[in-house]
């Protein structure tokens, strides 16, 4: 394949531009032959095409690079579009699934029937009744054993009669 005109004219200029200076630093060192010149112009050019080179494959991978980051920028806005429109469609689906759940809830309760408020009559203060005399319990029968002499100091307990109006319950 042939090169184009624009990929050789720079390498061209590159060429002619090394060649020029270092001609002219050989040429304050001492006398520079033809055949020098001739050699440094050849050397010049190799250069030149290899630095071109070097520019033209620096130059093709930014651009590869570059559009793989576009490439996969485009990729990742569409993965979220798709990722979106999913979502949105569950949500959808959630949504009417509430719905018919809160429907389906809804539903049971109107069937109960309502009970309806009874007034409740106001509650009077009672008047406290007279509480009935405790009565005390009767000691027991104690033993036949002889009975110790009561001392001066302590009195006997005296008994009460036992209620007989209370009627005996059924």
């Amino acid at each position: 394949m042939a090169k184009s005109n624009k990929t050789q004219n720079p390498a061209k200029a590159l060429a002619a531009g090394i060649a020029t200076a270092v001609e002219t630093k050989v040429s304050e060192a001492g006398g520079a032959t033809k055949k020098a010149k001739k050699a440094i112009k050849k050397v010049a050019e190799k250069l030149a095409k290899r630095l071109s080179k070097i520019v033209q494959k620096e130059s093709a991978q930014l651009a590869k690079l570059t559009s793989k980051a576009a490439k996969k920028d485009e990729k990742k806005a569409r993965k979220d579009a798709r990722k979106a429109v999913k979502n949105t469609v569950k949500a959808e689906k959630n949504a009417s699934r509430t719905k018919l759940k809160k429907a389906k809830e809804a539903a049971p309760v109107a069937n109960v029937p309502v009970l309806k408020a009874v007034s409740m009559p106001v509650a009077t203060t009672l008047k406290p009744t007279p509480a009935k005399p405790k009565t005390t319990p009767k000691p027991k029968a104690p033993a036949p054993v002889s009975a110790p002499k009561p001392s001066p100091a302590t009195k006997p307990m005296a008994t009460e009669p036992a209620d007989t109006t209370e009627k005996p319950t059924v």
